[in-house]
Order: structure tokens, then sequence, then C-alpha cells
């Protein structure tokens, strides 16, 4: 449970099947600086939600197995950067999606476009005409994002 917390880093770490699912932090009266979230299983992220106000600069995301992130909402704060590793097991990140534009985003294909290809178009069309500085993705480019 993330709401009321206020710390510098956090570390959340979902690492067994459904370990996460459906979690939601929304409560914009949490407040971490840095948050690492590992989604490291079968559905251990999905259908999640996750407030921007809440994380203030960096949100470090691992999708790390099949469905892992399927369905996560986000919704960045307007100086939150975003690394999003992404693993080529089937709809990792399906139907991820972004409610607001993050100050930057970063992501990491694994090898696989295909799997950010299934991302909700939210992030393509931040994506798309971004500075490479902004929007990047390294190990596999998806037609909407520019190599880092």
């Amino acid at each position: 449970d993330l709401n009321n917390l206020k710390v510098h880093t956090f570390s959340m770490e979902c690492m067994e099947r459904d370990a996460c699912r459906f979690f939601d932090a929304s409560d914009s009266a949490a407040a971490v600086q840095n948050l690492y979230l590992y989604c490291m299983n079968v559905d251990s992220c999905a259908n999640g939600k996750l407030d921007g106000q809440i994380v203030r600069y960096n949100l470090v995301l691992h999708c790390g197995d099949t469905r892992a992130c399927r369905q996560l909402e986000l919704t960045p704060g307007p100086d939150c950067n975003i690394e999003l590793y992404v693993s080529s097991k089937a709809m990792s990140v399906d139907s991820l999606k972004m409610h607001a534009d993050p100050a930057s985003l970063t992501i990491d294909c694994g090898g696989s476009v295909n799997r950010c290809n299934e991302m909700d178009n939210t992030v393509s069309n931040f994506c798309n005409g971004k500075p490479a500085s902004v929007c990047c993705c390294t190990n596999g480019i998806p037609s909407w994002c520019q190599a880092c």
C-alpha cells in the first residue's frame, strides 16, 4: 500500500503471480521521490493504477513476464522521468496506458518491438514527434519511438 507513504526511494517488488494485481496507488497524500516497481511474474502488476502525484521524479518499471503490466494505468506527474523495461514475454505491457505526459520516457523493448507496440496509443502518442531526449527506445525500435 503506497497511500500516505512519504519516503525518498521505495522499491515495490511484485515477484509472485498476481502479487500486486489490481493495486491502486492513487492517493496523492503519498510522496515518493523515486519508485522502483518490479513486476516479475504472470499478471503481477496487471490492472494496477499508479497516480503520478505520488512519484515525484523517477519511476523505474520492470515488466518481466507474461501480462506482468497488462492494462497498467500510469498518470505521470510533469517532473516524472520513466524508465520502462519490457520483457519479450507475451503481452507483458499489453494495453499499458498513460493518462498524462511524463517529463521523459525511456523504453527498453528487450529486443522485441512487438511487445512495445502492444502498449496503448497513449504511450505512442506521447512518443510520436517528441525529441529523442524526451522519448527514446533502446534494444529494438518501435515505429513510434526514436533511438536514444
